[in-house]
């Protein structure tokens, strides 16, 4: 590392998306080993590198005088570079040094990552600082993108365009649909405009046309999915992959829901796109602060086989790895592991096994949202609307039905579904359905945190060469697991508005009983014996919640609650 080529790079996309009467740039800061021979390409766009850093550390970019990159974020120039990689890190249209506006997931911003990548393979020109002209000669043209959260989400959406020169993509707890997120965020018009890190994008006031046109194409039609919306789900750009694709999603992720990854591993594997999947307990957390050991290693032999093109063995090995509730680990050939459905009916004592009656439905409760809503259930170990008995204090109203307590251990593996009757008052709703398990046990907390409700482990460990101050050295992490007397393993959220296919919204019959299915996220999990298993009913939304409007959901007899149960 003390004699890798470190460079600053300029690439003109063309365009002027701020209206400065200057070509936008990208800016791509670059780590290479001194070689003669061409080398692979491991790639990270990032709109967070000058503002909120990346990792555990919260590391950002560290220039010298001559504006040269010489502490890097993470540790994939340190382990990387001395082992054949360049590590290429492109500030994200409008964030750090490159200019113009962002699009973030969308087009403009698709079309700024393929400049980097056709620059990196031949096909496009790029300056220095000064204005001289660099080439990339020494690339292979060969290149793999990483990130986690917005920045595996960037390199899925690369992988989205089918660019030859992008052989592989990693996403760790990146977004697929950024519908789902806002539909349920909102009951009017709104804008997914993040605003990073108090840097150019939201901030800038040259981006208010563009930010202005962008939010109009967004509320086209009100809440619905429109071609905004499909213009940044990759779900609907996989016949065009090309990348062999490695997941990493956590079961308990409020911020990109394990769903979405899950519906993304299911659809590259109908095309036949090599692919892997590592499925973890954790939230938003990067599998290097998981099980650093496994994670680099998997890492380097897919990199190896997909941009070196070398029999690592990988695209052999097993291809889904999962983390058990326990925090170790297993290797299958698939997932979910084979599962049957078990189906348990609603009645006025709660849950009871076998088939609703096909009788019209009876109330089995009401329950209104309240006038207002400012409720932060960030753990729900401790919170007490999980409790499963009594009314918990607070604004928001719940219904809960529960199994008779299990007579033998329940292994889990799959999705749920829930299937609710309910009525409604009020012109807009929303329901809640959550599964909990109840009895004492050790469990690992769902969080929104952002980096995974992660704490010391103790000590720590290296991982490639540093130089100068550019450490390859970082704390070791584990999840806190702790005792507790329920733990949620599910949940999903559904908007009664919007039509099965989210393109359009309908007027909500008043008073009429309507069957909402709801989307439920993964579970993997065994439920010990003598534990009862709860679903939980209420209105808004676990992460982000719909602005309430007093609105009443009456929950009816004949609804039903369909467990994946796994032998395996």
């Amino acid at each position: 590392m003390a004699d890798a080529i470190r460079e600053h790079v300029m690439i003109g996309l063309g365009r002027d998306l701020d209206r400065d009467g200057k070509d936008d740039v990208i800016s791509l800061d670059i780590v290479r080993p001194r070689t003669s021979g061409r080398v692979p390409v491991i790639m990270e766009e990032s709109p967070y590198y000058d503002g909120s850093g990346r990792g555990s550390l919260s590391q950002v970019k560290v220039r010298n005088a001559a504006g040269l990159v010489v502490g890097m974020p993470l540790f994939y120039d340190n382990y990387f570079v001395p082992r054949g990689y360049a590590f290429a890190a492109m500030d994200a249209p409008g964030q750090g040094r490159s200019t113009g506006c962002g699009d973030f997931y969308g087009p403009d911003d698709r079309a700024a990552v393929g400049a980097v990548l056709d620059w990196l393979s031949g096909s496009r020109p790029a300056t220095s600082d000064a204005g001289k002209p660099l080439s990339a000669s020494w690339s292979s043209g060969r290149v793999g993108m990483i990130g986690k959260s917005a920045d595996g989400a960037d390199a899925l959406s690369a992988a989205a365009t089918g660019h030859p020169a992008l052989k592989t993509v990693v996403s760790i707890e990146g977004l697929v649909d950024v519908f789902p997120l806002n539909a349920t965020a909102r009951a009017e018009p709104f804008t997914f405009l993040p605003q990073v890190d108090g840097t150019q994008r939201g901030f800038n006031p040259a981006c208010a046309p563009f930010n202005a046109a962008l939010t109009t194409q967004e509320n086209v039609g009100g809440v619905v999915y429109n071609q905004y919306f499909r213009d940044r789900n990759v779900l609907e750009s996989v016949p065009r992959w090309r990348a062999a694709t490695f997941i990493v999603t956590g079961l308990r992720d409020l911020v990109a829901p394990a769903d979405q990854s899950l519906k993304l591993w299911e659809s590259l594997g109908s095309r036949k796109i090599p692919r892997k999947l590592w499925l973890t307990q954790g939230g938003h957390a990067d599998p290097f602060d998981l099980r650093r050991v496994q994670w680099v290693n998997a890492l380097h032999a897919w990199f190896d086989r997909y941009l070196l093109e070398l029999p690592t063995g990988i695209d052999a090995a097993a291809p889904v790895t999962v983390q058990n509730a326990d925090l170790s680990w297993r290797d299958q050939p698939s997932w979910p592991t084979s599962a049957a459905p078990r189906l348990f009916r609603f009645n006025a004592d709660g849950l009871q096994p076998g088939v609703p009656t096909s009788f019209a439905p009876q109330a089995l409760s009401t329950i209104t949202a309240p006038a207002a809503l400012s409720i932060d259930r960030a753990d729900d170990l401790t919170d007490p609307f999980y409790q499963p008995v009594g009314t918990p204090s607070g604004p928001r109203q719940r219904f809960l039905l529960l199994t008779s307590p299990l007579t033998a251990p329940l292994r889990l593996s799959g999705r749920p579904q829930v299937t609710l009757p309910v009525q409604v008052v009020g012109s807009r709703a929303q329901v809640e359905a959550i599964v909990v398990d109840y009895g004492p046990g050790n469990r690992v907390a769902t969080t929104d945190d952002l980096d995974g409700n992660l704490v010391p482990a103790g000590g720590q460990d290296c991982w490639g060469q540093s130089a100068g101050r550019d450490s390859a050295c970082y704390p070791k992490l584990t999840l806190p697991i702790r005792a507790s007397s329920w733990g949620v393993v599910s949940s999903g959220v559904l908007d009664l508005g919007l039509t099965p296919n989210r393109t359009a919204r309908t007027a909500i019959t008043q008073r009429t009983w309507l069957t909402a299915a709801l989307p439920m996220t993964p579970m993997d999990l065994q439920i010990p014996a003598g534990h009862r298993i709860g679903l939980l009913l209420t209105t808004g939304d676990t992460y982000s919640f719909l602005p309430p409007d007093g609105e009443q959901l009456t929950i009816g007899s004949t609804g039903s609650l369909s467990l994946p149960v796994s032998s395996g």
